[in-house]
């Protein structure tokens, strides 16, 4: 499925962008961005859909599909949006890095995050959610498991459960 992503020299620039668009469902996210330095949209023709980005540059969003849910990944969020709605957002209070295939779960999708990973569904329900008290480095997904490296050490936590293996 083909994702295009266009940038803007501004937020008034998109909301103009935006508010052309008549044939398309437009999602606008991070209106509540404490600091706007970018604005993104991203366009998914399959769907009919323009998703408008207001962000804090701080990294490119990712955009990522399962299924018919959209995972929309920026500042310190991933939002879930299916038939051009959001079903579910989440905040960390750190910032999104991206997100991470599970092979042997397809079903599911992982977030990182500087200070944590979340897993969600293909249907953007969130399954688990996991905070570090230190930076994550790396993030391994082996059978059922997902190994969690941070500057303190390693936390191997079970896919399904969350728990602490």
């Amino acid at each position: 499925m083909k994702i295009e992503y266009l940038s803007f020299d501004s937020a008034l620039e998109l909301k103009e962008y935006l508010k052309n668009k008549k044939k398309y469902n437009v999602v606008l996210l991070g209106e509540d961005s404490i600091v706007i330095n970018s604005s993104t949209a991203i366009v998914i023709e399959k769907n009919k859909l323009i998703i408008g980005l207001l962000t804090d540059g701080t990294k490119t969003p990712e955009c990522q599909i399962r299924e018919e849910t959209i995972f929309v990944g920026f500042n310190n969020e991933v939002d879930c949006i299916r038939e051009g709605k959001i079903v579910n957002k989440i905040k960390f209070d750190s910032v999104f890095y991206e997100f991470i295939d599970v092979p042997d779960y397809r079903n599911l999708i992982l977030s990182l995050f500087e200070l944590g990973v979340a897993c969600f569904d293909e249907y953007g329900v969130l399954r688990w959610k996991r905070y570090t008290t230190e930076i994550v480095n790396d993030l391994v997904v082996q059978n059922n498991k997902v190994l969690v490296n941070t500057e303190d050490g390693e936390i191997l936590l079970d896919i399904i459960t969350n728990e602490m293996c």
